[in-house]
């Protein structure tokens, strides 16, 4: 509920992968006037390629950077 009520009317939070022990009141998300967006995370699917992108040095995770899609593919 910390990032419901953080966010303004109108407002959007958002989440990656499937909440686990996570409970939501349905009335209080409905009166925040918050939109909750989320979907699956398929991190089976491009942990491989990724997993070989830092052995091989090609990007550092522990860096902030933006991969272009052609890498994860």
């Amino acid at each position: 509920m910390q990032a419901i009520g953080s966010t303004r009317p109108g407002g959007y939070v958002s989440y990656v992968g499937v909440p686990h022990d996570v409970e939501l009141k349905g009335e209080e998300l409905f009166f925040s006037h918050v939109h909750l967006h989320g979907g699956p995370a398929p991190v089976r699917r491009f942990l491989p390629k990724l997993i070989d992108l830092v052995w091989t040095g090609k990007i550092h995770p522990a860096r902030s950077s933006i991969l272009p899609f052609l890498w994860i593919r």
